[in-house]
């Protein structure tokens, strides 16, 4: 559906090339949702306002349904852009006009009949639950609201794509969640691939299939989501999974972390599984089995996707061949295992 090849784009400050992004290469499934995450400056919203070319690559193309969308003349584009519906952060509603008509606005100016406008803008009324508000004005929306109908005007001309900017990024968590639902049932039930841009990874693990990593303009991890969250490569991905699963090393433990052990050391692991590892008595079977002491030193449940993803950090003890061997009887069962350090308390 959507492939991005080489994409490149620099800004010219004082006579100086800077890179907002480099050489990135993704490709967006056809029905899917994509994520893209990273931290604020990473390069999340040039790449994303790439993709309808409201900013313009510097280098390489970009694909839609084969179509290269780089390469099109103004004409050409326009009619491409009414495929391409997109949400922003602040929503861009215009004050001076009520639901209805920020809702219509894109069927205006596309010249459809007012008999074809009404039809179109009572079915995207009742796609995103706003029959009820139709004749308020932007001011007396809550912010939810007024994403939703951001979110019925990108789709007023059925477009198979939607591109959205950090939607949620304004919203208290009760709303983010409302409108990450309705984006869901969209994908769901009209086939509409999604493409977003988030700092944000409770919204990856909600809705998102596949998720890319950006990285100062680059795209350095891309992984399904479960893999990512349970199994993150490069340390940026690891930083923004810890931080959202809220798993971090007790300070305690932290400050007497080394980075090797002697035959003494506690083991200090990260533990990651989902699927059928996750309803296995893992733990019980190692203290059995090899003898060893485990110290549950944090722990976290949640489903993602319909499946249950579980994160503990612990602290093996035992002699080093029991402790080794637990660890590869671990990985023999499909779950994720990092080494974090050790750590050698007082007797």
């Amino acid at each position: 559906m959507i492939s991005i090849r080489n994409l490149s784009k620099y800004y010219e400050i004082h006579h100086k090339k800077i890179p907002a992004l480099k050489h990135v290469n993704l490709d967006v499934k056809p029905g899917e949702i994509y994520g893209i995450i990273g931290r604020s400056g990473a390069g999340k919203s040039t790449l994303i306002r790439c993709v309808n070319m409201l900013e313009r690559p510097s280098e390489g193309n970009i694909y839609i349904e084969g179509t290269c969308v780089t390469e099109m003349g103004s004409a050409q584009l326009r009619e491409a852009r009414r495929q391409m519906g997109m949400i922003f952060q602040h929503f861009n509603l215009l004050q001076s006009r009520n639901v209805v008509d920020n809702i219509a606005l894109p069927l205006e100016l596309a010249g459809l009949s007012t008999d074809k406008i009404k039809t179109r803008v009572d079915e995207l009324l009742g796609l995103t639950e706003l029959s009820n508000h139709a004749k308020q004005y932007p001011s007396q929306l809550s912010g939810g609201q007024k994403q939703r109908v951001a979110i019925a005007r990108a789709l007023a001309y059925s477009p198979k794509v939607l591109l959205c900017d950090e939607a949620t990024s304004s919203l208290d968590p009760q709303s983010t969640m409302s409108i990450l639902e309705l984006l869901r049932s969209i994908n769901h039930e009209l086939g509409i691939t999604i493409l977003l841009i988030t700092h944000e990874m409770d919204v990856v693990k909600t809705i998102c299939h596949r998720v890319g990593v950006i990285h100062q303009g680059e795209i350095i991890e891309q992984r399904n989501v479960i893999e990512l969250f349970t199994d993150p490569h490069t340390q940026v991905a690891k930083d923004l999974v810890k931080a959202s699963s809220r798993m971090e090393i007790p300070r305690v433990i932290k400050e007497m972390l080394q980075s090797s052990g002697d035959h003494d050391s506690g083991t200090i692991i990260r533990i990651a599984y989902h699927g059928e590892s996750a309803s296995q008595p893992i733990i019980g079977y190692l203290i059995q089995q090899y003898r060893i002491n485990i110290n549950i030193l944090q722990g976290n449940i949640e489903t993602i996707q319909d499946q249950i993803v579980g994160v503990m950090i612990v602290e093996i003890k035992g002699d080093r061949t029991s402790v080794e061997k637990s660890i590869s009887f671990l990985e023999r069962n499909g779950l994720h295992v990092e080494i974090l350090g050790y750590v050698q308390r007082d007797p």
